[in-house]
């Protein structure tokens, strides 16, 4: 679990591609500049396909803001604050906090914010969708950005009607609402009436075959599958917290600059981006491994035992009639 991620880091990594990202940025502020911002948008989103910072977030939200893709750069203003927060050592950090929270200040007045309430407990199979988009779970419950107008909400659950609605969202509003959940109407029909035909009385003669008790298999278990992946997975979340510490000492001060590194920090560089998606890869072979320990076990746990017989009805004749009675598993 080590060596394979270790191995596709060092195919990944190439000079070339840290060349190509410092001219990606340099070729992106020259389209601005020029007016060209549906190409300085490209650019900019290749050089972060290559590796993301909060200065180049900034360039590609101010970008989309030219373009009017407030969607777009609320989310990127949204993201390279989050990280120029967190990340103490970048340069000239607190002009790129400003620049990104004076972004988000303008993306928010153009979007909507839509809150959708859902039932609790949550029913199982729940879907949901906002403006034909689908929600994971985790945003469930959460202000969704949406383009200003008429949005489509579409919310189903197992044994339920789904829910639809069109609901208006203005500029700058957050709208809140309440998604209600009916159950599936079910008909009872009732049984057909059978007609009586009164018969002469007859003692009846039964063979009553004897109540064999038939063994109940024992509930199933997942076995310990589950445990070793699971363990496997954890193993490989703390391998990616490892290589995560190594890529922030390693860290460069220039990686943000549009002007790239000089040749005394290009070796800081690649070790910094060698440890970067080494820790990528091992945090999502983690929760990979994690998610299907989970799947394993639920998938064992929810087999169902054989069950057991049915109660059976015995007939005993008498000389004044018969008697009647109940045997058997309950």
């Amino acid at each position: 679990m080590v060596a394979w991620p270790a191995g596709v880091a060092a195919q990944a990594i190439d000079p070339a591609l840290v060349a190509s990202r410092r001219e990606a940025i340099r070729d992106a502020l020259a389209a601005s500049d020029a007016g060209d911002h549906v190409r300085s948008l490209d650019l900019a989103q290749r050089a972060e396909r290559i590796a993301a910072s909060p200065s180049l977030r900034a360039i590609i939200a101010r970008e989309a803001e030219y373009l009017g893709s407030w969607v777009l750069a609320l989310g990127e203003a949204s993201q390279c604050e989050a990280e120029a927060v967190r990340n103490v050592a970048i340069p000239d950090r607190e002009h790129v906090i400003e620049e990104c929270r004076r972004l988000i200040a303008r993306a928010e007045r153009e979007v909507g914010q839509l809150r959708l309430r859902l039932p609790m407990p949550r029913p199982d199979g729940l879907h949901v969708s906002i403006g034909g988009a689908v929600l994971p779970p985790v945003a469930w419950g959460l202000p969704y950005v949406v383009i200003p107008g008429s949005i489509a909400v579409e919310v189903s659950a197992d044994g339920y009607e789904t829910y639809r609605s069109n609901i208006d969202v203005g500029a700058g509003q957050t709208v809140e609402r309440r998604a209600e959940l009916a159950p599936v109407a079910t008909a009872r029909i009732a049984p057909p009436v059978t007609p009586v035909i009164p018969v002469a009385p007859v003692i009846p003669v039964m063979r009553v075959s004897p109540v064999t008790p038939h063994p109940v298999a024992p509930p199933p278990t997942a076995g310990i599958g589950p445990w070793i992946v699971g363990g496997a997975g954890l193993a490989s979340l703390g391998i990616a917290g490892l290589f995560y510490g190594l890529s922030r000492a390693a860290y460069p001060s220039c990686a943000d600059s549009a002007l790239g590194c000089p040749g005394s920090q290009e070796e800081s560089y690649d070790s910094y981006a060698r440890y970067s998606v080494s820790a990528q890869i091992t945090l999502g072979t983690g929760a990979a491994a994690l998610a299907t320990a989970v799947v394993w076990w639920a998938v064992g746990r929810r087999a169902r035992p054989a069950s057991a017989p049915h109660a059976m009805l015995q007939v005993t004749p008498t000389s004044r009639g018969a008697s009647l009675g109940v045997a058997g598993l309950f």
